[in-house]
């Protein structure tokens, strides 16, 4: 009696009796090479290359299948899609501060965003923060169909709050703006208290009066923009 023919998966290796069983099954893997075009799926291999580059010995990026066979494919994706939602500044310093050293369960926790805002904040030139923060200014404008300048006299409090929460709106401008006193006005004690944990007034005062000269420049730029 002769044997049936198997079809195997080539990515589980289970086999079927028929093409047709075999065509309907799904397993992860195969799921994963079927979704490899998706922009979470590139987005989520480029960040495994990243991750595997900078913490492992080998100096040749991975290849596709390595990503679907990785045990942290599932982390690498949320994280894609994690990054596609926030749009955190500096994003490629972002991704090489977690994968320094932040456990793979934590990459997505706001807290670490934070910590990482927080870092990038006190390590910034004054003008890479005061060119950001008009740039997002501007964008709020353009969408709302109002001058920029005129973004902390109409911007909903809760949106501040979170654009600096996301490093947008940089310290810079924020405690040095004039008009930057038409938002604390707005806010809530407990929007108060989300701006003060990502930038404590107390230590940018300091820096404030050791960088003088930035201080002048900003307030000059922002004086002369009508901010």
């Amino acid at each position: 009696m002769a044997t049936a023919k198997k079809f195997a998966c080539g990515f589980c290796k289970k086999a079927f009796t028929s093409e047709r069983t075999l065509s309907a099954h799904m397993c992860p893997k195969k799921r994963r090479n079927l979704e490899k075009d998706s922009i979470a799926s590139q987005h989520g291999f480029r960040l495994f290359q990243r991750f595997m580059l900078m913490n492992t010995p080998t100096k040749r990026p991975p290849a596709f299948e390595n990503f679907i066979d990785s045990k942290y494919y599932t982390a690498f994706i949320k994280l894609a899609r994690h990054l596609m939602d926030l749009r955190p500044i500096n994003q490629e310093h972002f991704v090489d501060f977690l994968f320094s050293g932040v456990k793979d369960r934590d990459w997505c926790k706001d807290a670490v965003y934070e910590k990482f805002v927080q870092h990038i904040l006190s390590k910034e030139p004054a003008a890479t923060g005061l060119e950001r923060s008009i740039k997002t200014m501007s964008e709020w404008g353009e969408k709302h169909g109002l001058p920029y300048n005129e973004f902390f006299f109409h911007v909903a409090p809760a949106e501040a709050t979170h654009m600096v929460r996301l490093g947008k709106i940089s310290p810079w401008v924020l405690y040095i703006a004039e008009t930057a006193d038409h938002l604390f006005t707005r806010l809530s004690s407990e929007q108060e208290e989300i701006i003060a944990a990502v930038i404590d007034f107390d230590i940018w005062r300091v820096r404030f009066t050791r960088q003088k000269d930035d201080c002048t420049f900003v307030r000059e730029v922002l004086k002369d923009a009508g901010i």
